[in-house]
């Protein structure tokens, strides 16, 4: 959650040290999202999990869309599926679970996720470590 306390002063020019102040409180909607686990080491011929949560932050509501360097096993040696996709926060439903999973030739792998609302802003990323022997 992010919150700011934003204080605004006024003075009256034209009488002295008449000064008034009030606090306003700016509160921003946000969300996080994380990887469980963000490491995953696993034999060849195997598929590895992880979970990508997103948390809704201070009532954020909306669609969440996940972008990223989903890789290709034609060009990297791994290929990836991340279900559900796109997910959606709710008053009711704060956070959602999507399973990735991956499997491919033997190497290390970082996959990038990238999740936003519609609009684009704000942008929170997720690393995953793969690694297969």
């Amino acid at each position: 959650m992010t919150t700011w306390t934003i204080t605004v002063t006024a003075s009256d020019v034209s009488h002295c040290c008449v000064t008034h102040s009030v606090n306003v409180v700016l509160t921003v909607n946000d969300f996080t999202v994380t990887a469980n686990p963000t490491s995953v080491k696993i034999p060849s011929g195997q598929i590895a999990y992880s979970t990508i949560t997103v948390t809704s932050v201070n009532g954020f509501s909306g669609t969440i869309y996940y972008s990223g360097n989903y890789p290709s096993a034609a060009t990297t040696g791994i290929a990836c599926n991340l279900q559900p996709d796109p997910v959606t926060l709710s008053a009711t439903v704060t956070s959602v679970a999507s399973t990735l999973s991956c499997n491919g030739t033997p190497g290390s792998y970082t996959i990038i996720l990238d999740a936003s609302p519609y609009s684009g802003s704000p942008v929170r990323s997720v690393n995953v470590a793969i690694a297969i022997t």
